[in-house]
């Protein structure tokens, strides 16, 4: 999910053993959730719902002051917030989709079937889980029984007012730094006055660019979608049975609920085995959703976790998922990849940061393309790959989306051996004092994420394009038909020239082999699909964070150890903690 609007503070997670909560040990498929809440309820009631004699009280209007207040303050975090904001306050339209009408095929196991998690336990993601679930109602109503859904959500939902309430204080607070100049210079002079007032307003653009105008905008749009949406405010976890979308709230049969307001990674991991263990001729499609950074944490998890997460489930169900649709930012990443492996077929994943609902939605059109194919009355079958090659077809057309990659995941073995080789090779020449061109070369390579909004610590991931990385070291060591930057006499004269670019040749090579479909836009064109840890100068501070935080470090990733080699060897010589664009 889109961490590029988190501000830094909000990477600080808490610690692992603190957030244990479980799902049931068995899901209740014949009663009623105990807690679920009672809309005919005197005490819960919509808010279309109240008469109007009502409906103005001092929270509508406190609340209306602070939501105007918040969006002016919003308007001062500067372009790249601009950006993460509007994505979460344009999330992608659901569409009603009639149900099929097609009588149902005959095969005991459906054509798909789709096995979603939804971790919209932090505030962030929260506003837009309706959302997410009704893509996944569209699927269901577009291809009735040739396609079986079910998913989990766990939630956490404050009040709305209280949101509202929260983002508009917090505007406020940026805002207090020009009402004081404003007051001040009442006072005194023209000139004077119109310093203070600017000293005030460059006050209140630094506050607003920390990330605290992202966070009021969130919370407003946060408590606006409660108040608007047809789904009723509640928190917990639930487990759906996924139906046809037919409303504006979530459609599906709530087979279970409980009061756990964070995921439980054995309960996840039961779930997912159970769910493959049904429809075991199933083609099988994973969708994990939370967030994610980069090889640190996957789908709201600790990595470590969520890997064991995916190794257990499939061990269990003795088989991989078909197609792992992984909807959580930066997980498009060399270390990311191997650490899931081999506990997938394909998997779909973003080097970049992944706005709300766009997956779920490429996803149907996606079936809906494969399964109208083939002669009519005939059983309908899902090809994985082909499923994951016409997501990325219709990722073209996202303008929203930056980055998105299928991965072949029985090429990765090769991919990551060619990597390894490339590491030691690069490794060698850093420990050998030539570092010129290799500098040159990190520095001339996109990192992700791009822009500010993501806090220091996701400046500072020093995550780059591999495909570029590998073209701009073959241009440092003397081959000037690819990549960017200067040709390094230093490195075109290394003793192990030669056998550095062919190593750089093999990576470009397995890498094509490893992704077969890429798409990207705007100023991420010429990406490959995959990142990977580059040296930086801050790394052992970022692990030492991260590993206060409970998040895999740089040495616990899956990086081949040659490549660990090469970042730890190099990181020394690198002059800025996290070069790039």
């Amino acid at each position: 999910m889109n961490i590029k609007d988190m501000s830094s503070h909000q990477m600080i997670h808490q610690p692992m053993g603190e957030r244990k909560p479980r799902f049931p040990e068995k899901l209740d498929v014949t009663g009623e959730p105990k807690d679920q809440v009672e809309i005919q309820s005197s005490a819960v009631r919509f808010f279309a719902d109240i008469p109007d004699e009502e409906r103005t009280n001092w929270r509508d209007v406190v609340s209306g002051a602070l939501l105007l207040t918040g969006l002016v303050a919003g308007s001062l975090t500067g372009p790249p917030s601009a950006v993460a904001v509007n994505a979460q306050m344009s999330p992608p339209a659901v569409e009603r989709v009639m149900p099929n009408t097609e009588a149902p095929q005959r095969a005991k196991d459906p054509a798909a079937h789709i096995i979603s998690h939804i971790d919209a336990s932090e505030h962030i993601i929260e506003p837009f889980a309706t959302s997410e679930m009704q893509q996944l109602e569209n699927i269901k109503s577009a291809q009735g029984e040739s396609v079986k859904v079910d998913a989990v959500m766990v939630r956490d939902t404050g009040n709305p007012y209280v949101k509202i309430g929260t983002g508009g204080a917090e505007g406020l607070m940026i805002l207090a730094p020009s009402i004081g100049g404003w007051a001040i210079s009442r006072k005194k002079s023209a000139a004077a006055g119109l310093l203070l007032m600017g000293i005030g307003g460059v006050l209140s653009y630094g506050i607003a660019k920390s990330g605290l105008g992202v966070e009021a905008l969130r919370n407003i749009v946060s408590g606006a979608a409660d108040l608007t949406s047809g789904e009723p405010v509640w928190n917990g976890t639930r487990v759906y049975n996924v139906q046809p979308n037919t409303t504006g709230a979530i459609d599906s049969k709530v087979v279970s609920q409980n009061e756990a307001l964070k995921p439980d990674a054995k309960a996840l991991t039961d779930f997912i085995a159970s769910q493959m263990k049904e429809y075991p001729k199933s083609t099988t499609v994973v969708h994990m959703v939370g967030h994610g950074l980069s090889y640190h944490s996957s789908a709201g998890f600790d990595f470590k976790e969520y890997s064991k997460i995916l190794n257990d489930a499939t061990e269990q169900a003795r088989r991989p998922v078909d197609l792992l649709v992984v909807e959580s930012c930066l997980e498009g990443n060399v270390e990311a990849i191997l650490g899931t492996f081999p506990n997938a077929r394909y998997v779909i994943v973003s080097e970049e940061s992944v706005a709300a609902g766009i997956l779920p939605d490429l996803m149907k059109q996606a079936l809906d393309e494969q399964l109208a194919q083939g002669p009519a009355g005939q059983e309908r079958q899902i090809d994985a790959k082909q499923l994951g090659e016409s997501m990325i077809k219709h990722g073209k057309e996202k303008s929203m989306l930056s980055t998105l990659a299928l991965v072949d995941m029985e090429k990765v073995p090769a991919f990551g051996k060619s990597v390894d080789t490339f590491g030691t090779l690069l490794a060698e020449e850093a420990k050998a004092g030539r570092t010129a061109g290799i500098a040159e070369a990190v520095k001339n390579t996109p990192m992700y994420p791009q822009g500010s909004v993501t806090g220091d610590m996701g400046q500072k991931l020093g995550m780059g394009d591999l495909k570029q990385f590998a073209q701009n070291i073959l241009r440092s060591y003397g081959d000037t038909s690819t990549g960017k930057g200067e040709v390094s006499q230093e490195a075109s004269a290394s003793p192990k020239a030669q056998e550095v670019r062919q190593a750089a040749r093999e990576v470009l090579d397995r890498l094509g082999d490893a992704v077969p479909a890429v798409t990207t836009s705007g100023s991420y064109q010429g990406a490959g699909g995959l990142s990977i840890q580059l040296p930086i100068s801050n790394l052992e501070k970022l692990d030492k964070t991260l590993k206060e935080n409970k998040m895999t470090t740089f040495p616990e990733s899956s990086a081949p150890q040659g490549w660990k080699d090469f970042v730890n060897a190099m990181g020394p010589h690198m002059t800025q903690p996290a070069p790039g664009k």
